[in-house]
C-alpha cells in the first residue's frame, strides 16, 4: 500500500499525520511526504512592464519557497519518526489542490488536514481539503484530532449497497488498524419524499383504494435493502476476523449519519463515493461531501 501524506506545517497537516499515523497499517507500507508550495504570484499585466526583474524575484522565490517545504518536511519527518514511521519526501510548486489531486493517483490513499495554515480558525473544511476529497481518485483520509486516551477505535462505516460502499468496506478492513475496532456498519433508508421536503401521505394512495398504500409499501422494499446491506457487510467482515455491529435509519442519510456520528462520538467516519443515482440509492458523493464538511471526527472517503 502506498500512502500519500500531504503538509504544509500548519498544526492542522500535523494533526491528520499523527492521525494517519495511528489508523493505517503499516505493514508493507510505504508512506511519502509531499509539501506543494504556491507559485508565484505576480498582479495580472505588471509582468511584462519589468521583465527582468520579475525573472529574479521568481528565481529568489523559488529557491526560499523550496527551503521552506522541505523545512516543512524536516519537520514532518521528525514526527513521523518519533510514531515510528519512516517517509520519504517529494516537493512541488502550484496549485495544492491541483498538485495533490493529480499525485493521489500514484497512492492507494492520500491523507490531508482539515484546513491549510490560512483557513484554521474556520469551521468545516479548507478550500484545499474540500477540492482533494471531491476530485482525487483512491482514498482520502481527512485526519481530525484523535485523542491520545483512545485504545479502541469507534468506527462507523457507511453503507448504501453499492460498488462504492463496497470497496469503501473492502479499504477499511484492508488499510486500518482495525483488529481491535468497535465497528458499527449504518445504512440509511432514504425514501424519496425526504428529497423532495415532502411528507409520505403525499404518497398515499387515496382511501377508497383497496391495496396496500404505496409510501408503506416502498418503505417496507428500502427496508428489507436497508436491513440486507448492513447483513452482508456484516458477514463480510467476520471472514475477516472482524466483529461490527449493525444499524439502519430512515431519513435523509447526510444527517442520518452526522447524527449517528455526534450521538455514538467515532473516531472515524467511513464512506464511499460514487456517480449511481436511484430512486432507492442517493448519490453518496454529494453525501460524502456533506458529512466530511460538517463531522468533527475523521472521515475516509473511498472513491470508486
Amino acid at each position: 500500500m502506498k500512502v500519500l501524506l500531504a503538509t504544509d506545517g500548519s498544526d492542522q497537516a500535523t494533526t491528520a499525520l499523527r492521525t494517519a499515523a495511528r489508523l493505517l497499517r503499516r505493514e508493507d507500507t510505504e508512506f511519502d511526504l509531499l509539501c506543494v508550495a504556491p507559485e508565484f504570484y505576480f498582479p495580472k499585466g505588471q509582468a511584462g512592464k519589468m521583465a527582468k526583474k520579475t525573472a529574479r524575484m521568481i528565481d529568489v522565490y523559488d529557491q526560499r519557497i523550496r527551503v521552506e517545504a522541505r523545512q516543512h518536511l524536516a519537520h514532518a519527518q521528525a514526527t513521523l519518526a518519533t510514531l515510528g514511521i519512516e517517509a520519504g519526501t517529494r516537493v512541488e510548486i502550484g496549485s495544492p489542490a491541483r498538485v495533490i489531486t493529480r499525485l493521489a493517483a500514484e497512492y492507494d490513499i492520500t491523507v490531508v488536514g482539515a484546513h491549510d495554515q490560512y483557513t484554521r480558525s474556520k469551521p468545516g473544511l479548507g478550500p484545499v481539503a474540500i477540492r482533494v476529497v471531491a476530485s482525487a481518485p483512491g482514498a482520502v483520509l481527512i485526519g481530525r484530532d484523535l485523542s491520545e486516551e483512545v485504545r479502541q477505535w469507534r468506527i462507523l462505516a457507511t453503507l448504501d449497497g453499492s460498488l462504492a460502499s463496497d470497496r469503501a468496506l473492502e479499504v477499511m478492513s484492508s488499510a486500518l488498524q482495525v483488529g481491535e475496532a468497535e465497528i458499527t456498519l449504518l445504512s440509511v433508508a432514504e425514501t424519496p419524499w425526504v428529497q423532495l421536503g415532502l411528507d409520505r401521505e403525499w404518497f398515499e394512495y387515496p382511501a377508497d383504494h383497496d391495496g396496500p398504500p404505496l409510501a408503506h409499501s416502498f418503505k417496507d422494499e428500502i427496508q428489507r435493502e436497508a436491513n440486507a446491506v448492513v447483513e452482508r457487510a456484516r458477514r463480510r467482515l467476520e471472514k475477516d476476523g472482524l466483529s461490527a455491529t449493525v444499524m439502519t435509519a430512515e431519513g435523509d442519510p447526510a444527517l442520518e449519519i452526522l447524527s449517528e456520528a455526534e450521538r455514538g462520538e467515532y473516531d472515524l467516519i467511513v464512506i464511499g463515493a460514487t456517480g449511481e443515482d436511484d430512486l432507492k440509492h442517493n448519490f453518496l458523493g454529494s453525501v460524502s461531501t456533506k458529512v466530511t464538511q460538517t463531522t468533527p471526527c475523521s472521515t475516509l472517503v473511498v472513491k470508486f
